[in-house]
């Protein structure tokens, strides 16, 4: 038995079976062919994949620029005409980062001062006093 050739050898990393069948010229050209093939439809596949999922993330990044551009010229209409202008000149991401820096405070209407109750002076003064002669008790 010190002739017969064992067919498995022993690998560091897995057993590699040996065996004596041999393919033909045209049998290795069909089975890369069907490799290819197979392949071929896996990667075609795949970028389909790709291409929807693309597709759905520059809808979403359309819809979300669009919120953000209304947000920001929201912001911007109550600044000067002039800061506006120069702000506007800036990319998007600057804009976000130059109204973050420095947030636009909300104008609110100041409230009229309320018409006095006294129609006279001689009125005026009697309340002064009587409200003083109150202040002191």
């Amino acid at each position: 038995m010190p002739n017969d050739v064992d067919t498995t050898e022993e690998s560091s990393t897995a057993e590699v079976v040996k065996t004596d069948k041999k393919y033909s010229d045209e049998e290795v050209q069909r089975i890369v062919k069907e490799r290819i093939s197979r392949e071929k439809e896996a990667s075609k596949k795949i970028k389909e994949e790709f291409d929807s999922y693309k597709s759905a993330s520059e809808e979403d990044l359309t819809f979300m620029r669009g919120i953000l551009e209304k947000d920001i010229a929201a912001q911007l209409e109550t600044l000067p005409a002039a800061i506006r202008e120069l702000v506007t000149q800036l990319p998007l991401k600057g804009q976000v980062d130059w109204l973050a820096k420095n947030p636009v405070i909300e104008k609110h209407e100041v409230p009229s001062t309320p018409a006095s109750k006294v129609v006279n002076k001689s009125e005026a003064q009697a309340y002064r006093e009587a409200s003083l002669a109150k202040l002191k008790s």
